[in-house]
């Protein structure tokens, strides 16, 4: 999850003392509005400006009046004590991978959300952290953020695991009807749940010469595509995940319940967009493109959608309980 959010309130100011960096940031917002109007610039460049000139006491959020709570504080060193080792040691091991394969490890599930992709993806996951998160921790208090944090977190891994277990089960039971009974329809079947834009052209090729045969009714390669059906079984199972997506949509879920009126930016949208309408946009996008399943999508969208999901039902908890939200 790759996503940039600046949250503004809609009857009070975020900082109370503006201080010399909110002055810079007016300075260049109004350097942006004269260039804008001086020079032909497309029309995005020129809603940006505008927008940052309009919402300027929104940046004070992350300005020197902004101070982040404890937990999130170090929920964030933590992140990025992990990425920076993860940069110079070998320790694939703390990410999740599926309970069957070999690379599984129990500690996985406590640690793969410290663990991430890259830079743009600990970035992005921090920043929402950090906007969302302290103001949640402040609400609820260290003790009941950090519990929602954690819970989220391995709601989110629970998910995941169950939609790879499904998955798997799957591809097991066409790999199983095919070596039993060769036909097109089983191939066709397998190889269609999988990503097969991801192989080689070569491979590609192959494939579609395989389909042919098969729906000729030639079985003389059957043997050998279901070698390449274990294998790529395999290959699901010690597929893994890491990132703390799965507990920053948890997040993003308490946000959009507690202060729905609270308006969000999406990054290079410069539009205001209310938390209530914002957040089920954002989940129906992850349920869209999970089930869509795109060659160069590589994101665990039904992880996220399971720190949601988790989110909401622990609020629903707290609510029948009587607890505040």
């Amino acid at each position: 999850m790759e996503l940039a959010h600046l949250c503004k309130k809609r009857k009070a100011s975020v900082g109370s003392q503006l201080g010399s960096k909110y002055r810079i940031w007016s300075s260049i917002a109004k350097q942006l509005l004269n260039a804008a109007n001086v020079f032909p610039l497309p029309s995005f460049p020129t809603t940006l400006a505008a927008y940052l000139w309009r919402y300027r006491a929104t940046v004070q959020l992350s300005m020197r009046n902004f101070d982040i709570s404890p937990v999130v504080k170090h929920l964030l060193f933590l992140n990025i004590i992990v990425f920076l080792a993860s940069q110079v040691l070998d320790i694939g091991d703390l990410a999740l991978f599926y309970p069957s394969s070999e690379y599984f490890r129990s500690f996985q599930i406590a640690t793969y959300f410290f663990m991430h992709a890259s830079l743009g993806h600990i970035f992005f996951n921090m920043f929402s952290l950090v906007m969302f998160g302290t103001m949640l921790e402040r609400r609820w208090g260290p003790q009941r953020f950090l519990f929602y944090y954690i819970f989220t977190a391995l709601g989110a891994a629970v998910v995941h695991m169950a939609v790879i277990y499904f998955k798997v089960t799957q591809l097991e039971d066409l790999a199983n009807a095919f070596a039993h009974a060769p036909s097109y329809d089983s191939f066709s079947q397998f190889f269609g749940k999988i990503k097969v834009q991801a192989f080689t052209v070569e491979y590609q090729e192959a494939l579609e010469k395989i389909g042919a045969m098969l729906y000729n009714g030639d079985t003389s390669v059957a043997q050998k595509v279901s070698g390449d059906m274990l294998q790529i079984i395999e290959f699901e199972k010690n597929s893994s995940i890491v990132g703390a997506s799965g507990a920053i949509f948890g997040l993003l879920l308490a946000f959009g319940v507690i202060y729905p009126e609270w308006e969000l930016f999406f990054m290079f949208i410069p539009v205001p967009i209310k938390a209530k309408y914002f957040i089920p946009v954002m989940l129906l996008m992850e349920l869209f493109l999970g089930q869509q399943n795109f060659e160069w999508d590589n994101v665990a969208h039904y992880a996220h959608l399971g720190g949601a999901l988790f989110g909401l039902l622990l609020l629903l908890f707290w609510r029948k309980r009587g607890e505040k939200l």
